[in-house]
């Protein structure tokens, strides 16, 4: 889960002006201090929105029998055709229930 929440908050934090761009997850790195790291621009394919790439990377980082219900539900609906997010924000703040406690202290 953390590793999502940084790709979602380093994606806004480029964002400025524009739509916030989620890399590959081949683009995606973990550094020896384990901070989340874009290797370049992300490519996104064409319909292809931030909220779906950061659902989809989450569902391929944990197996989907290991997800609480809840958490399936919220990445089903945010990989559908029309989710209910409006935004990576939005979906970024969804996120945060299913976050461990604390993970700021910890991350940083």
């Amino acid at each position: 889960m953390a590793v999502v929440r940084d790709v979602c908050e380093i994606s806004l934090a480029a964002a400025d002006a524009g739509p916030p761009h989620v890399p590959a997850p081949r683009d995606i790195q973990i550094t020896a201090d384990g901070a989340v790291a874009f290797l370049c621009d992300a490519d996104e394919a064409p319909g292809d929105q931030p909220v779906q790439r950061v659902a989809r990377l989450l569902a391929s980082l944990v197996p989907e029998a290991e997800l609480p219900v809840q958490l399936r539900l919220v990445l089903v609906t945010a990989i559908s055709p029309t989710p209910p997010y409006e935004s990576l924000f939005e979906f970024h703040r969804a996120l945060e229930y299913f976050e461990r406690p604390g993970r700021a202290r910890h991350s940083s």
